[in-house]
């Protein structure tokens, strides 16, 4: 921007008159326009960037009656003065600096500059009602002017700022200390004393993260101040929750590959859940974690994506290759899956509309994590599968996928069935603990997708079929899995008979032909004597059997045990009882 006429000496004056004495005669109280004009030297039409934030303040504060000025009076004291461009144009390094500390003595209410200091009371020059609006005038240039144009000296500037920072955040209600960030659960009611300046110093700390985090030096300043993001009280946490969102979902995106270790992960993570804990943060917080697993983790991911995989026909997904170096580390995958799964659960107020893409996401970055937790190991890919090197995410993931399957939407319902087979039928299960895999069957087998949602429940069915195919020739000949797996198979056989009544209900619908044709096969695998030596399968198999007979559909499975009595007489691997056993 172009310099005044003027040389910087005398535009910025340091005296009484001048630049000086247009910076105190308008933020002090009872200064206004004509202070600014009378010592402003300068004509034209020149003003600060994006003033237009403070077009849509309100004052927070009913009880405050005075008149308090307005966006167009604030704009034209800085078209008169010229304030931009003179502070821009300031080229002296102490004389930055003393116009940055004078304007940041204006924005703490608790500053000497204000009488009564730190002793609030009436007539406090802090209460004033134009307080709020000139100190957030006086933050802005401070912001804009002076630190985020100066990079090359932010470090030697932003300590100024982050004392302010930490004075207005820490600020006081009715004499109650907010350096805890809690309400006094009687005074949750209570209005704070300067909510507007709060609400800037919070803007003015996301956008300095925003444009300076690429700043090595200033990154320990700037983790400094967004802690004391997380001192906010509750009630003011909630109205500023939209600009936190947005704010860390900007940082997110652009500065991912900056964070480093799990604590520097874990704050901005734990910012990022608590703007989601809001509705007003909670889509920005979703689009910039969706965002950057988007641009920052692999596309095939899933060591079987494709096939029954809901992330395939995902609409919302941006599908990237990223770069080696632009990949999301492992600290970064481990809290996105943490805040995924909450999405996908409902964690936040109850609201589950976001999770069929937070589910696609949360999987994704699963298997990402575990391709690059197993990259050297012989154990890789084997039969299409990947080892588990973290059991308890691999919980986590797994009862989240599972939720979705419960959803009152059908559609979601779907999804969330064929999300879960992917994920299970990807999993080595050898990498599992019996007592992981237990905890999963008895979820599925305890609650199931509603009875009129038959396409999910046919899904479902032929899952739990498949999974118990797979699993208990490996959990049967250990005498501690029989007593879970007994009311497993129990629970099955109530699914089923659920399944053949609802089926039934006028004409034959496929939801009764699809569970006898999957039941009548799993019986008939689990009657041969070469699937399970322990007994427990041919019991497990009897019991399946029944219900088929109670509905007069046990026929086909009748014929079929009498077969296995011969070897000969065992299924080809092209018959349906050999594909269902199968893992695909």
């Amino acid at each position: 921007m172009a310099a005044p006429p003027e040389d910087d000496e005398k535009a910025a004056g340091r005296g009484a008159g001048g630049f000086w004495g247009s910076v105190s005669s308008l933020f002090k109280k009872g200064g206004g326009r004509g202070g600014a004009v009378a010592d402003g030297q300068h004509g034209g039409a020149a003003t600060l960037d994006e003033l237009e934030d403070y077009g849509h303040h309100r004052h927070h504060d009913s009880g405050r009656t005075a008149a308090v000025p307005t966006n167009e009076e604030l704009v034209s004291i800085a078209q008169s003065a010229h304030l931009d461009r003179i502070l821009m144009s300031a080229k002296d390094p102490q004389m930055t600096a003393q116009v940055l500390r004078t304007l940041l003595d204006f924005v703490d209410p608790y500053s000497s500059v204000h009488p009564g200091g730190n002793n609030v009371g009436k007539g406090d020059d802090a209460d004033d009602p134009m307080f709020e609006h000139n100190a957030a005038f006086a933050l802005e240039l401070a912001t804009r002017s002076l630190l985020l144009p100066n990079r090359q000296r932010a470090r030697e500037l932003y300590p100024m700022f982050l004392s302010k920072f930490e004075s207005v955040l820490t600020s006081k209600i009715l004499g109650e200390s907010l350096s805890k960030g809690w309400l006094p659960p009687q005074k949750k009611d209570e209005k704070l004393r300067h909510p507007y300046l709060m609400e800037r110093v919070v803007v003015a700390i996301l956008r300095s993260c925003i444009h300076l985090y690429d700043v090595p030096e200033m990154q320990p300043y700037l983790k400094t101040s967004l802690l004391l993001l997380f001192d906010m009280p509750p009630v003011f946490s909630r109205h500023v929750s939209s600009r936190l969102g947005c704010g860390m979902a900007i940082i997110l995106r652009n500065s991912y590959l900056l964070f480093e270790g799990l604590d520097e992960w874990n704050m901005i993570g734990d910012l990022m859940e608590a703007a989601a804990a809001y509705r007003d943060g909670r889509g920005f917080v979703f689009d910039g974690i969706a965002s950057c697993v988007d641009h920052a983790v692999p596309k095939a991911a899933s060591p079987v994506e494709g096939e029954g995989d809901a992330s395939a026909s995902d609409d919302d997904r941006t599908d990237t290759n990223p770069d080696e170096a632009q990949l999301l580390s492992h600290e970064g995958g481990s809290v996105f899956v943490r805040l995924l799964t909450k999405f996908v659960v409902g964690n936040f107020e109850g609201d589950v509309s976001m999770r069929v893409p937070a589910m696609v996401r949360l999987t994704q970055v699963y298997w990402y994590l575990c391709r690059i937790s197993n990259e050297g190991s012989a154990r890789t890919r084997g039969e299409g599968m990947q080892p588990v090197p973290d059991k308890e995410m691999w919980s986590t993931v797994s009862s989240a996928c599972y939720s979705v399957c419960l959803s009152d939407n059908h559609d979601v319902a779907l999804r969330g069935v064929e999300c879960l087979q992917t994920f299970l039928q990807a999993t080595d299960r050898g990498s599992i603990t019996d007592k992981g895999w237990v905890d999963i069957l008895e979820a599925m087998t305890s609650d199931h997708p509603l009875a009129s949602f038959s396409e999910a429940r046919i899904k479902m069915c032929e899952l739990l079929c498949k999974l118990l195919l797979r699993l208990i020739p490996e959990l049967s000949p250990r005498n501690d899995n029989w007593d879970p797996l007994t009311d497993i198979i129990k629970k099955l056989a109530l699914i089923v008979s659920q399944n053949l009544r609802a089926g039934r209900q006028g004409s034959v619908s496929p939801l009764f032909e699809s569970t006898v044709e999957t039941v009548t096969n799993m019986a008939n695998v689990m009657s041969m004597p070469e699937f399970d030596k322990s007994g427990f399968s041919h019991w497990a198999g009897e019991t399946l059997f029944a219900e088929l007979e109670k509905v007069g559909a046990g026929g086909g499975s009748s014929k079929m045990k009498a077969a296995t009595t011969r070897q000969e007489d065992l299924p080809s691997s092209g018959s349906s009882s050999s594909s269902l056993i199968s893992d695909k």
